[in-house]
């Protein structure tokens, strides 16, 4: 259980999370993701969107979001910790997945930006698999995320205290979650319809999932830290 003054800190971090979600939203939307570009466009096509400021702009507010969502990360693994004895396995797997999540989000925000950046100067096709793989990075890696997931899971079934940290319903809705994240990796398969890069399957519906995920895990996070301001003394000044 943490002090009353770790647990203020530790909620600060956890408030990290809806932070990283509402900068890279914005910043998402800004650059016109939202619907992203088909991978069924033209090269010249896909070239012309990136042609543009609101792209440059949105992967600026999209890059200051994104170490957030490691810090938020951590301060889960933290609670993740008190259900382990031992060698901390299950926390590890949570500190290095965040780590790799947070890493392949940076890499394709960058490719995005690069892609802006020579966009109309280099030749439309390699500004169209520059975009391919970011996409790719967004979706196509699913297997780190869902680990990480999964690690929340296994955690709250191990979790035999008379107060667990995550609540046993947790751990179910952390497994629907790694089920509904898979569907990504079909894009490889699809440059049309549901399961393309842009579909509703494929996109959208992993995207929505994961932040129901981002937004449920915040509270129950929050919540646990609030129980540990509430039972702990008050520190000498």
């Amino acid at each position: 259980m943490a002090s009353r003054r770790d647990a203020r800190f530790l909620t600060a971090c956890v408030w990290c999370g809806p932070g990283f979600a509402v900068l890279f939203g914005i910043g998402f939307v800004l650059a016109g993701f939202l619907p992203p570009p088909a991978p069924s466009e033209t090269a010249a096509q896909i070239a012309r969107f990136f042609d543009s400021d609101s792209v440059r702009a949105g992967t600026v507010v999209m890059m200051a979001g994104i170490p957030l969502i490691g810090v938020w990360g951590c301060a889960l693994a933290a609670l993740t910790r008190r259900t382990e004895t031992g060698f901390p396995v299950l926390t590890c797997i949570q500190v290095g997945c965040a780590a790799i999540v947070v890493l392949t989000i940076t890499i394709f925000d960058l490719i995005w930006a690069v892609a802006s950046f020579r966009a109309g100067q280099i030749p439309p096709q390699t500004t169209r698999t520059l975009n391919d793989l970011a996409f790719f990075l967004l979706l196509f890696d699913w297997s780190p995320f869902c680990a990480w997931v999964a690690s929340f899971a296994v955690a709250s079934f191990r979790d035999q205290s008379p107060e667990p940290v995550f609540p046993r319903w947790a751990a179910y809705l952390n497994l629907w979650v790694v089920f509904l994240s898979i569907p990504g990796c079909l894009i490889v398969f699809f440059k049309h319809g549901a399961f393309s890069f842009d579909g509703f399957v494929a996109f959208y519906f992993p995207v929505v999932v994961f932040f129901v995920w981002l937004v449920v895990m915040t509270w129950l996070a929050l919540a646990a830290f609030a129980r540990d301001a509430a039972s702990s003394l008050p520190e000498a000044v």
